[in-house]
């Protein structure tokens, strides 16, 4: 077994020399060939996982020529598990917690006897791994141990990592279980181990949507992937060193794929999670890992030659759902191309053509309908999804003649709609859902608002994802308040059911309250102008709803603050002065709003530096603002961001606490606490708002914000943290800020240090060329913000508009990054003074 120590900053094990971040492509991993340690797969639910990683409720990949197959009449086998999984308690464990009868019983004493704990400590391992939830299961170790904490360094760490899958019902929980994770991650001397942890960290923070956890172990396993891919690197350059390494009657060859473990296992765990969730830090996260795992390897084809077949599907499927991503991707045209030639499952093939057509590339998506069409089986036919998605793709792929074709096959599922009213309630309710989806997906919205009135006409009470389809629907159609009003009907009789529920939310859409509905609703009172409604809503949240709020609403309350500042500013339109004959539904001016005692703007801008400061509180001394030296930001960094929270957020100091508690008052748990810590450096600081990670539209609304407030001398360390965090830019940003940092303060020339950074930034940012941004250049730029008309106004700049919006599905840009010019900036401007005139002269709305 190859071992090699989880790397962490306590810990520094190899040399200590000047090394660069990814060691050359052409040293790397060097050799190929078939993986000794191949033995994870999927479980039915997730198609695949990280290989070798018999992460919690995952079956082997492949077993020996020995291992059963069960019978017509239930006869067992048993299953040899003294040789690939022999050292692995976890995996024996499941089997035993799961179906026992696959481990004979002479083989499961042969293989006690080389453990260090005896039947007893076994059987408590299956009877905790058989509770419902982490507590209960702790309960039982607890009592293996006496009720001493000494199982933190007893219990195997494999164990562990499948307790990791239970369900924990509140984040003091997820902290205690995060500091047993992290502090096993570190000392655990085993790569393969290591990664099952990883899998298991990353599950168990998403299990509460703790985003700023799941970043930090994103890190942490790039760095741990390339600590490893160094140390096999140097047994190759030094045979002396590999031979003192390995044990002397070992054969086995070196393992070529051993650095991409951890991070295909927490690939993984990013991909195991329901679609209901808030994906966009998650398409961040991912595109982050799928990077360094290309980077590693050299090229996209020689990390699929190292691969696996389930670690080439699940690679292929994560890389297209990057592709989902309102960010952008950073997927290239040649590497769909690899992708396409592998032998893809439908779902995935699906998924990929889903892709396509929401970045536009109509094409693309024809080809990839006819790999799906020939690689149908029997019960793939029958899949109403992807039977929808072929459907509708086949009538528009006709530029001439899309839409007249897609009313004839709408027509004609309408007409087997009587069928589908004489189903059961539920799946009568799955069929309206998933038809209107497919009509939105393909940009046919008025049809699929057609299939709403008539689910409605009938008498069919929807459930929370058909509300949430039909709320974006009428978004998308520049109806928010119609959308306002479905929420309203539907969901407020079932918000006391949600305050008896005494399960956490899991984010499905199946829940007849989430944060997608709650999110959708949010953006819905934005766009209809009912801005104190939207803060409303953020403020008795957490007491209405018995949830944390998300990045999604988080960005939708910015907007409604930049929206109040904004228009406060602005001069009274000429229709909205009284006249003889005035419209009752004529809008009024937006007079400036208090939040919370504070004007909404200042409010939101506090809210905003507070929640960087609390969730990347270690990272918050090493941002510094690129500006010219000599300037009020050349001082320490510490007494430079404590300036900055005495002002705005009313904090002395940075907001640091000490570790986090344990269950007991063992002298040691401080020390683990700190070693857990420099995995997951957010353990040691109090974070209230881990579900919130602010997104381009975010940044973009700050910095409007900024420079509103007379506070553009901020927005420079305002870039410094987007960069920090992995937030991209585009160029609509970088030209709002170079706007308000030029026109509201006093600089006359150019400021070198702030054009040094954005070029720095953007040559880091060259291999993620933002594709198929079309829904931010497009529905975002200037127009919309500035009021073009009354129509484009409600298409607000957000974005998570909804998955798969796109106004302009036959575009397809690569828009490359520039620093901006005197002329982007005066263009800017001038747009700004349009916007003035417009709202001014014209009966626009807001």
């Amino acid at each position: 077994m190859v071992t090699i120590r989880a790397w962490h900053p306590l810990k520094s094990i190899l040399p200590t020399h000047k090394i660069r971040s990814y060691p050359p492509k052409s040293l790397l991993l060097s050799f190929d060939g078939p993986s000794q340690f191949q033995s994870s797969s999927t479980a039915a639910a997730q198609k695949c996982l990280a290989e070798s990683i018999p992460t919690p409720g995952l079956k082997p990949d492949h077993q020996d020529k020995s291992s059963p197959d069960i019978s017509q009449n239930k006869k067992y086998n048993p299953l040899p598990i003294l040789k690939q999984h022999a050292t692995n308690v976890g995996y024996v464990t499941r089997i035993l917690a799961t179906d026992p009868k696959q481990i004979a019983k002479l083989e499961l004493k042969r293989w006690l006897k080389k453990q260090v704990f005896d039947r007893t400590q076994l059987d408590g391992f299956v009877k905790a791994l058989q509770q419902p939830d982490w507590s209960s299961a702790i309960a039982v170790i607890d009592g293996l141990y006496d009720g001493h904490q000494s199982w933190i360094t007893q219990v195997p760490s494999s164990f562990l990592a499948e307790l990791a899958s239970k369900t924990i019902r509140n984040q003091i929980e997820l902290d205690e279980l995060l500091t047993v994770l992290g502090y096993r991650i570190a000392e655990e001397g085993d790569v393969l181990v290591t990664s099952q942890l990883l899998n298991g960290a990353v599950q168990a923070s998403l299990s509460l949507g703790n985003i700023v956890v799941c970043g930090e172990i994103v890190n942490y396993a790039a760095c741990f992937s390339t600590e490893i891919a160094r140390v096999e690197m140097e047994k190759q350059s030094c045979p002396s060193t590999r031979s003192e390494n390995l044990p002397a009657r070992s054969s086995r060859p070196p393992d070529s794929t051993l650095a991409l473990k951890p991070l295909l296992s927490v690939i993984a765990g990013l991909m195991s999670q329901p679609a209901a969730r808030n994906r966009t830090p998650i398409f961040r996260l991912l595109g982050q890992l799928i990077k360094a795992l290309i980077n590693l390897c050299g090229s996209l084809p020689s990390a699929l030659n190292r691969l696996s077949k389930p670690n080439k599907h699940l690679l292929c499927r994560a890389m297209i759902t990057s592709i989902l991503s309102p960010e952008g991707h950073s997927i290239k045209r040649q590497e769909m191309d690899q992708i396409l030639k592998l032998k893809l499952p439908p779902s995935t093939l699906r998924l990929a053509m889903v892709a396509m057509i929401h970045i536009g590339d109509r094409d693309r998506a024809t080809d990839i309908e006819h790999l799906l069409r020939r690689s149908q089986t029997e019960q793939d036919i029958h899949d109403s999804k992807i039977e929808l998605d072929l459907a509708f793709h086949q009538v528009r792929r006709c530029k001439l003649r899309a839409y007249s074709n897609s009313e004839k096959l709408h027509k004609r599922f309408l007409s087997h709609l009587p069928f589908i009213e004489g189903q059961p309630l539920g799946a009568s309710i799955q069929t309206y859902t998933a038809y209107m989806s497919a009509l939105f997906r393909h940009h046919l919205p008025k049809m699929a608002l057609q299939v709403w009135e008539r689910m409605i006409s009938r008498g069919v009470v929807p459930d929370a994802a058909a509300i949430q389809v039909a709320m974006t629907i009428h978004i998308d159609l520049s109806r928010p308040a119609e959308a306002v009003q479905i929420f309203h009907q539907f969901t407020a009789s079932h918000k006391k059911l949600s305050h008896a529920s005494t399960l956490p939310d899991t984010g499905q859409a199946g829940n007849t309250v989430n944060l997608q509905i709650l999110s959708t609703y949010a953006r819905a009172l934005d766009l209809s102008g009912r801005y104190s409604e939207v803060y409303n809503l953020w403020k008795d949240f957490q007491m209405d709803w018995e949830l944390e709020p998300d990045t999604r609403i988080f960005s939708t309350l910015l907007s409604s603050a930049r929206k109040i500042t904004r228009y406060s500013m602005a001069p009274v339109s000429n229709a909205m002065l009284p006249s003889a004959d005035s419209d009752p539904c004529a809008l009024r001016p937006v007079e400036e709003d208090y939040w919370d005692g504070e004007p909404a703007g200042t409010f939101a801008i506090r809210l905003f530096w507070t929640i960087l400061y609390e969730n990347w509180a270690s990272l918050a001394e090493t941002v510094r603002a690129p500006v010219l030296s000599g300037s009020m930001w050349s001082s320490a960094p510490t007494t430079m961001h404590v300036r900055l929270l005495d002002t705005l957020c009313g904090l002395k100091s940075l907001p640091s606490i000490p570790a986090t508690p344990s269950r007991s008052s063992d002298l040691h748990d401080k020390f683990r606490s700190k070693v857990a810590a420099t995995i997951m450096p957010s353990l040691g600081y109090e974070t209230r708002w881990t579900r919130i990670i602010p997104n381009r539209s975010s940044f973009k609304d700050m910095i409007e914000l900024l420079g509103l407030h007379e506070q553009s001398g901020l927005i420079p360390l305002l870039l410094s943290w987007m960069k920090t965090i992995g937030v991209k830019p585009n160029q609509d940003l970088l030209i709002r800020a170079y706007y308000w940092v030029y026109k509201s303060s006093a600089p006359t020339h150019r400021l070198t240090g702030l054009d040094e950074f954005v070029k720095n930034w953007i040559h880091e940012l060259e291999g993620y060329v933002i594709h198929g941004d079309c829904e931010e250049s497009e529905e975002e730029e200037e127009g919309e913000e500035l009021v073009k008309c009354s129509s484009s106004s409600n298409n607000d700049d957000q974005d998570d508009a909804g998955r798969y919006r796109n106004r302009h599905p036959e575009k397809n840009r690569s828009v490359k990054l520039v620093i901006p010019t005197e002329e982007m900036i005066q263009n800017h401007h001038v747009e700004a003074v349009k916007w003035s005139n417009r709202f001014y002269f014209s009966n626009a709305r807001m």
